[in-house]
């Protein structure tokens, strides 16, 4: 059940001076326990010595003396991200006390139940489907579901999109969310036959978990067809990995900001009951360009800024359409669509 990104706010309101009552730990073992996690497990062993280095002389300095726990946890943040800019990588400080007597798999599963809720209650992430005027379609996507929980809702918009001449597909508020999700969504612009997407190398384990495309999809596939994927300065994760996978295959053209640039698989662990860091723990690699969007993010084809985007990627599909010489009344609605846009 791996996540690509977390798409969950934990104590995003906080009163600060009652953070600081609630502390279990004290400060030193707080950091030290988070150094000595991050030499554990994160993905680049080099990268986690200077970080754990660089906190524990921050710590004998006194730099988080007088710091309530969520303060504690945004400056240890920052002095890990100072090393190294790794988004995934974070302290976070809960409001909502873990219980002790809860194992890591329970709680985990606790948190999956919540994030599935959210999906629930927002359409899988499916923000909008839309036929545009012109016979083209968009999908906005907000968040990446899992193919369990969201296969149907995906297959849908897939079927209300199913006949038009392009389409496009809408990442710009897409934080991300399961890799599962994600290889499914790339799925259904791929052909029948399985495409190796990327090879994910988890915690020191020799044997990457190879990510293939879906032979069987619930909903009908988009091939033969130009498709654009807007971007933006806030698309991370799972939503980066859709977008630079399906580029990298050359199945679409990305459209507007270079991404955030999240590319590392996560795990969670608790250092007490309040505060738990997040450790990215391995990497995904594209058999394509054999490297990922890590600190980098996904570079668009066609830059421009977030909020051109989604007409820059239209006036695109209404020159295809027009440049295929459409029957009647398609053109005509085409050439009327491209008018109004440039209006």
């Amino acid at each position: 059940m791996a996540l690509a990104g977390s798409i969950l706010a934990t104590g995003s309101t906080i009163d600060r001076a009652a953070a600081s009552t609630i502390r279990q730990m004290d400060t030193s073992t707080i950091v030290t326990t988070a150094a000595e996690l991050l030499t554990r497990h994160y993905v680049f062993p080099e990268r986690a010595a200077e970080m754990a280095s660089t906190i524990r002389r921050s710590l004998t300095d006194g730099a988080y003396e007088g710091l309530s726990d969520e303060e504690l946890c945004e400056a240890l943040t920052s002095d890990l991200h100072s090393v190294h800019s790794d988004l995934h990588l974070r302290l976070r400080w809960h409001a909502e006390a873990r219980e002790r007597v809860e194992d890591d798999d329970a709680h985990a599963e606790r948190q999956f139940a919540a994030w599935r809720q959210v999906l629930r209650t927002h359409g899988q992430g499916v923000d909008k489907v839309q036929v545009l005027p012109g016979n083209i379609g968009l999908v906005a996507l907000n968040m990446v579901g899992e193919p369990k929980s969201g296969g149907d809702a995906y297959a849908a918009a897939m079927r209300i999109v199913a006949d038009t001449e392009c389409l496009i597909l809408d990442l710009r508020a897409n934080g991300g969310g399961s890799t599962d999700g994600a290889a499914l969504w790339c799925s259904y612009f791929l052909g029948a036959e399985p495409v190796h997407l990327n090879d994910i190398h988890l915690d020191g384990d020799p044997t990457p978990r190879q990510m293939w495309s879906l032979s069987h999809l619930a909903g009908p596939r988009y091939l033969d067809r130009p498709v654009y994927v807007l971007l933006s300065g806030r698309t991370f994760s799972g939503a980066e990995d859709i977008a630079y996978t399906l580029a990298a295959h050359g199945r679409a053209t990305t459209v507007g900001e270079t991404t955030r640039g999240g590319a590392h698989p996560t795990s969670t662990y608790w250092i007490d009951t309040h505060i738990d860091i997040r450790v990215p723990n391995g990497r995904t690699v594209s058999p394509i360009t054999g490297t990922n969007w890590e600190g980098v993010g996904v570079t668009p084809d066609i830059a421009c800024g977030a909020p051109e985007a989604l007409d820059m990627a239209y006036r695109r599909c209404l020159d295809h359409v027009l440049g295929a010489n459409p029957d009647e009344p398609l053109l005509t609605e085409a050439r009327t669509a491209r008018v109004n846009l440039d209006a």
